[in-house]
């Protein structure tokens, strides 16, 4: 079994290596959601809490969605309307 100083690395704790995996999860785009899982954190809050800031990008897109034009009515909406 590898262990730290087989990899010549000082000062490591197993919480760092769970850090960094959230970590690099996140940045290569895996969903805040499927992070949490895999660290079995208590509550979803706490993984965007660490985490979130690693992917900025996702807030970025959220945002521009509202300075899309508006999203015509569906289908049924549309049906609805013409029954009254």
């Amino acid at each position: 079994m590898l262990c730290v100083a087989d990899a010549d690395l000082s000062d490591v704790h197993p919480h760092d290596l769970r850090r960094t995996f959230g970590s690099w999860l996140v940045q290569a785009g895996v969903g805040i959601e499927r992070v949490s899982e895999l660290l079995r954190h208590s509550d979803i809050g706490i993984t965007a809490r660490v985490y979130a800031h690693l992917r900025p990008d996702d807030l970025a897109s959220a945002a521009a969605m509202l300075d899309r034009p508006a999203v015509t009515q569906t289908h049924t909406e549309q049906q609805r309307g013409r029954q009254k």
